[in-house]
């Protein structure tokens, strides 16, 4: 899912923009650059978020419904750093097609 608040005037630009994004995600796949990006805010996420209660909360509330053990909570930063572009690419092609539902809302003023 794809969203971003707008004017009017620049919606039909930017649904091109993230619609060429996906495209090149899907036919060419994220740059070495942008991975590291990602997965330097997914630590830093991970960092502040266990801090919290509410992550604890959520995340043992998860593992718990989808039967996971909760050792494997311990396995987050490997999951982040296991993370590579040509996974990324190959989960695109997999689950991104082109039957895409498009919606746009313009509320009027």
């Amino acid at each position: 899912s794809i969203s971003f608040p707008c004017g009017p005037d620049n919606a039909q630009m930017l649904k091109d923009a993230a619609l060429e994004e996906v495209n090149n995600l899907v036919n060419e796949g994220p740059t070495a650059e942008d991975v590291e990006k990602v997965k330097e805010a997914q630590r830093l996420e991970l960092k502040e978020d266990m801090k919290t209660n509410r992550f604890w909360l959520s995340t043992l509330n998860k593992m718990l419904y989808h039967d996971v053990e909760f050792s494997e909570m311990l396995n987050m930063p490997e999951e982040i750093e296991g993370l590579t572009a040509a996974k990324i690419h190959e989960a695109a092609k997999l689950y991104i097609s082109d039957t895409r539902m498009i919606t746009m809302l313009m509320p009027e003023e």
